[in-house]
């Protein structure tokens, strides 16, 4: 295990965006940090882990929940509902 330096992650990141064809201007490694917190949020994570895997010694991640998968779920329901054929 060797930690990743934000020169290596930036560049690899900028190489797997050309061959996609992604425009990844104004991204930066915290969009990772936040779309992985609301990843493992999504995908049940405890608090404890999402700490633990995000070095987090303190609840401040919790600023960075975007979404909450109950509310997501509630939403498309809605949307589901508005828009089926009757």
């Amino acid at each position: 295990y060797t930690q990743v330096t934000h020169y290596r992650f930036m560049a690899d990141f900028k190489i797997v965006c050309k061959l996609a064809k992604i425009a990844y201007a104004g991204y930066g490694k915290h969009a990772f940090r936040i779309g992985g917190m609301n990843a493992m949020q999504d995908a049940g994570a405890t608090a404890p882990e999402i700490m633990a895997l995000g070095r987090w010694a303190s609840d401040a991640w919790r600023l960075y929940a975007r979404r909450e998968r109950r509310s997501l779920l509630t939403l498309t329901a809605k949307v589901m509902l508005t828009v089926a054929p009757a």
